[in-house]
């Protein structure tokens, strides 16, 4: 069995809480990006594509390039025990119209890396739904303390 967490799957958050710092969007992604694996992307729910950041495309092993990316070759990217939890995690975002986190395996060579996923749904204006979020490797500390502390 995989040992895997995963977090609240409708975590809500207070989408004004970056106002007063006064950035930009783009900003802040380059900002958050500058402290290490991170990676930013954007699921389409209507035509089922997703677009990756490069640090996404690193994360997952894979060399960058512009346009789309199928969901089904990213979750394909993830250990196989971690794939249903994937899976299962954004039905049920896309289903009950929230968000999700998790920390599981994404393989990368052939070796697993622990990676944390925070995925958000939205509508923007145009009316077409999307889930976006950001995904970051997580150190073997990190993940020891947050065993312990669901173990505890």
């Amino acid at each position: 069995m995989s040992n895997h967490l995963v977090v609240n799957p409708c975590a809500t958050h207070n989408p004004r809480q970056f106002e007063t710092v006064g950035l930009s969007e783009r900003e802040i992604a380059e900002l958050c990006a500058s402290i290490g694996d991170i990676g930013f992307w954007r699921y389409d729910l209507e035509t089922g594509l997703a677009y990756w950041s490069e640090g996404v495309f690193r994360l997952h092993g894979r060399e960058f390039k512009e346009g789309p990316v199928s969901l089904k070759a990213a979750i394909g990217d993830f250990h196989p025990d971690d794939q249903d939890v994937v899976s299962q995690c954004v039905s049920e975002a896309i289903e009950k119209q929230c968000g999700y986190s998790y920390t599981l395996r994404l393989m990368r060579d052939g070796n697993p890396i622990w990676v944390r996923v925070h995925a958000r749904y939205h509508v923007p204006e145009d009316g077409r739904p999307i889930l976006y979020g950001c995904i970051s490797a997580v150190s073997h500390a990190t993940r020891c303390m947050e065993i312990g502390s669901h173990q505890g």
